[in-house]
C-alpha cells in the first residue's frame, strides 16, 4: 500500500497542476469502460503487487489483449454499456433496491450471462492462464436470472421509482391464486367494492334526475357527487357536503363514505401483503449475492486488464 504522501508526491491519483485527476498517473492509465472497473484500477495502482508470479500473470494477460483475441472481444464490447453493477448488487444485499433498479440489474446480468457463455466457449484458445480463468470459469447465472425476470411484472417495475411506489402489481404472481391466494382474494374484494360504487351511482342518478352524472375527483378526494346549485334542494339531508364551486356543490352519500372506508381497509391489507411478498422476492434475489459479486469482480478485473492494453495500442 502506497501511503498518502507518496500518492501525492508522485501525482498518482491527482495532479498538482490541475488539482484533479487530469494528467495524473491514474488519468494516463485509465481506459476502463465501467464505474466498478475504474474503482478497481485505482485500487490496483495504490496497492501494487508484490508477487512476481501475479505480476507476470497480469503482464501476460495485457500482452495477449493487445492482440484483441476473439475470446475476449465479446466481453470488451459488453463492458461499454454496463451500469454500475457493483453498487446495484450491494443495494440488493441490503434490501435498498427499488423495483426499476432491480429490473435493470437483472436485465444487465442476463445480457452478461449470454455474452459470457459465448466467450467461455472460446476461452481454451487463450494463452494467458489468468484470462482463461476469468472468462472460462465465469459463473453461468442465466437460468437463475431468467427465473427472477419471469417473476417480475416488467411494466410495473419500470414505473416504480424512488420510495413512494405502488407494490400491488410488481410481481407477475399477484394475479395467480396458486402463488398468492390472499392477495388475489383481496383484489377481488376491491373489484366488488368498485362494482358496488358503480351500482350506487345509478341510484344517485335516478334520485337527483341527472342521467349522465359521474363521480368526480378533486385532488385526493374521490367519488364526489357534483350537483348543480339549482338541484341542491333535491339532495337528501344525510349527504355530507365536501366542497363546492360557484355553480356546483360536491357531496358524499353515506353509502359512498362506507364503501370508501371499506376500500381503504382492503388496500391497507393489500399493501402489507404485497410489501411482504416483494421483500420475500428481494430476499430470494439476495441469496444469489455471492454469485452476482463473483461475476462483477471478474468483469472488473477484465476491465482493468483491457485498460492498459487499450493505452498500449
Amino acid at each position: 500500500l502506497l501511503d498518502a504522501q507518496v500518492l501525492t508526491n508522485l501525482e498518482v491519483m491527482s495532479s498538482e497542476a490541475t488539482g484533479g485527476e487530469a494528467y495524473s498517473l491514474v488519468w494516463l492509465l485509465k481506459a476502463t469502460k465501467t464505474a466498478f472497473g475504474g474503482r478497481l484500477l485505482k485500487h490496483w495502482i495504490a496497492h501494487p503487487l508484490l508477487s512476481k508470479q501475479r505480476i507476470l500473470d497480469r503482464h501476460d494477460a495485457v500482452e495477449e489483449l493487445i492482440d484483441s483475441p476473439a475470446a475476449a472481444e465479446p466481453i470488451a464490447a459488453l463492458l461499454k454499456g454496463l451500469p454500475d453493477l457493483e453498487r446495484a448488487v450491494a443495494r440488493i444485499h441490503y434490501g435498498k433496491c427499488a423495483p426499476n433498479e432491480l429490473l435493470a440489474l437483472l436485465q444487465a446480468f442476463n445480457k452478461v450471462s449470454g455474452v459470457a457463455k459465448e466467450a467461455a466457449e472460446m476461452a481454451s484458445s487463450l494463452r494467458s492462464t489468468l484470462l482463461r480463468s476469468l472468462i472460462g470459469d465465469m459463473p453461468d447465472l442465466s437460468d437463475v436470472i431468467a427465473g427472477f425476470l419471469d417473476e417480475i411484472n416488467h411494466r410495473a417495475a419500470q414505473e416504480a421509482k424512488g420510495m413512494g411506489y405502488d407494490k400491488k402489481e410488481l410481481l407477475a404472481g399477484f394475479t395467480s391464486a396458486g402463488e398468492y391466494p390472499q392477495i388475489v382474494e383481496l383484489k377481488e374484494k376491491v373489484k366488488e367494492v368498485d362494482e358496488e360504487m358503480r351500482g350506487h351511482l345509478f341510484e344517485v342518478r335516478r334520485m337527483v334526475r341527472i342521467p349522465d352524472l359521474e363521480y368526480r375527483s378533486v385532488l385526493t378526494t374521490h367519488h364526489l357527487i357534483e350537483i348543480p346549485n339549482s338541484k341542491v334542494a333535491m339532495v337528501p339531508k344525510d349527504w355530507t357536503k365536501i366542497n363546492g364551486t360557484k355553480t356546483h356543490a360536491r357531496f358524499h352519500t353515506p353509502t359512498v363514505l362506507d364503501l370508501v372506508q371499506k376500500k381503504l381497509r382492503l388496500h391497507a391489507k393489500l399493501d402489507i401483503l404485497c410489501d411482504d411478498a416483494w421483500k420475500g422476492f428481494l430476499g430470494r434475489v439476495a441469496q444469489s449475492y455471492g454469485d452476482f459479486k463473483n461475476v462483477v469482480q471478474r468483469l472488473a478485473v477484465l476491465d482493468c486488464l483491457f485498460s492498459p492494453a487499450a493505452v498500449a495500442k
